[in-house]
Order: structure tokens, then sequence, then C-alpha cells
């Protein structure tokens, strides 16, 4: 996709809608392309984040024929809990799979599943936990989706939530910009964002995590999952090594890995637009074709 240097006239204005969660009401926000879509993505922020930080990316991809749906996560954005606190992960595997089943049917367009950070290890939990599995609060309907993106992602557990979670009389950890962005201007944004969650992350968030890795590593060693993946990491991530991305393309049946150069973990929003544009559209065409195959990218 080639992306103008100025975004164009009468951009698409999204929509916003507000829907009962496991955890409160969820905000959820709907940019439409004109026309009928080639396909649709569905975008799950990272930890501390909100929908409304990937308003560039989804008008573009309007522009590619995608429709884009995101929410923010409870407790995140305009969606209502404690700011940051996930206490299952399992929560927000049902409200993606709530907002996949509200996916209006008048198009047959392939579906995809974006997730960036811990959003992405919730979307692989929604399209591989099936239907009544785990704690009463994943038992939601595995949805119906033909791709998947991870960006920034971790399906196996990171050593350092173990040395946060086992920090007796410390102060509790920050989320602060410079670990999500190597880039200037990502980082601007992050700290100027109101919504942007940059204080002390939760204990029950990371014990979430933990207990949500759990239900990944088994799901990966069980192996058979061959929805189609595109794995999207940036080069200077420092919360997720690219060793983790590469483990996961190697575990995965059908994936294919792009690391990008300089970006740090935000990797949606941290690398250039074009490069994100060009392998989401690259992907997605693929679907669409339905000639998908398993790739290790050049230099990752």
């Amino acid at each position: 996709m080639t992306v103008p240097r100025a975004v164009p006239g009468r951009a698409p204005r999204p929509t916003t809608t507000f829907h009962p969660g496991r955890r409160g009401v969820v905000h959820r926000r709907h940019w439409y392309a004109p026309g009928a879509p080639r396909a649709r993505v569905v975008l799950v922020p990272g930890l501390g984040q909100h929908s409304g930080l990937y308003e560039r990316l989804a008008t573009w991809l309007t522009y590619d024929a995608v429709e884009v749906h995101a929410l923010d996560p409870a407790g995140h954005g305009r969606s209502e809990g404690p700011r940051a606190a996930l206490e299952n992960l399992g929560d927000l595997v049902t409200d993606v799979r709530a907002l996949l089943a509200d996916l209006p049917r008048r198009h047959t367009a392939p579906t995809v599943l974006v997730g960036a950070g811990v959003g992405g290890l919730a979307a692989y939990l929604a399209t591989t936990l099936p239907s009544g599995a785990g704690a009463p609060t994943q038992r939601s309907a595995a949805p119906a989706v033909d791709g998947r993106v991870l960006a920034g992602t971790a399906l196996l557990p990171l050593s350092v939530v173990e040395r946060l979670l086992h920090r007796p009389g410390r102060p509790p950890v920050a989320l602060r910009p410079g670990w999500l962005a190597n880039g200037r201007a990502h980082r601007a944004a992050l700290a100027d964002d109101p919504l942007v969650h940059r204080g002390p992350l939760p204990g029950t968030t990371l014990r979430a995590l933990r207990a949500a890795w759990t239900d990944s590593e088994r799901l990966l060693a069980a192996g058979g999952d061959r929805l189609p993946t595109l794995l999207l990491h940036g080069e200077r991530d420092r919360v997720v090594p690219i060793a983790a991305a590469r483990v996961a393309a190697v575990l995965l049946d059908d994936a294919r890995l792009h690391v990008a150069p300089d970006a740090g973990h935000d990797v949606l929003l941290d690398a250039p637009l074009r490069d994100v544009l060009d392998h989401l559209s690259g992907f997605v065409t693929g679907l669409v074709a339905g000639q998908t195959q398993p790739l290790l990218a050049a230099g990752a």
C-alpha cells in the first residue's frame, strides 16, 4: 500500500459505542471503509493503552478498503474498571469474542484479529481456547477468524514478570513511554495522552499474565494451530525479546515474522506507518486470495 505524505480529505470519523463487558462497560471504536470492505480488522490494544492511539493506522486501513473495529480493555481508555488492572485475561478474551460476535453480517470479507503486546496474548487465546474451556470468565464461543496479527507479543512466560512478582517491600513498576517506544514521536504521544496509563502496574495484572501464559504454553505444546498468523516485532523492543517472536514463529504452524528496524515494543505505532501498512495490507491480501504461506522474513 502506498502512503501519501498527507492524509486525504474526508477522513472517516470513527463511531463510538459502549457495551456490557465482563468487568463493566466496554468502549469500542469503529472505522468504516467506504463501500464494501475487502477485510475487517478487530484490534486489541496493549497494556495501559487505548483504541484512540490507533486512529491514524485505522484511518489508512479504511483507504485500503479495510474496516477496523477496536475496544478499550477493561480498566483502559474509556472503559470502566481500575486503571490497567486485569484480574483475569479470560475476561478480556470474553470481551474480544463479544466484539467479534457483534460484527455486522452484511459482508463476507475475511476477519483479522490484531493484538498489540498483552492484547496479542488475548487475541491468541481468543482464537485457540475452546468454548467452555478454563475458568468461567473464559466460557465464550470461539470466534470465526481468518487470520491474526500478534505485535510485540510474548506467548510464553517472560522472566521479567516473575522478577517483578517477587519484589517484597519495593515500589511497583510503572509503565514508562521509554520502555514502549524507541521513536521520539511515539514517546511524546504516550507521555501527553491523558488516557494512557503511566502509573504502577497492579500486582493483579502481573498474576493474570502469569496465569494466561500457562494456558498459551499448554496450547502451543499441543500444536495443531493452523490459523494464518503474522508476527510483527520491533528490533529495539525492550519489553519482549525478539527471541520470543522467533520461537512463536516456529511453534505456530502457519506463521510469518517481520522485524521492524529501530522500532520499540509498540511496533504498530512506533515503526514507520508505511512499513506497518505494507505488511498488514500484504497479509490481508493473502487471506483474501487464500494464498498465505508460512514464512520467516529475511533479516528476522
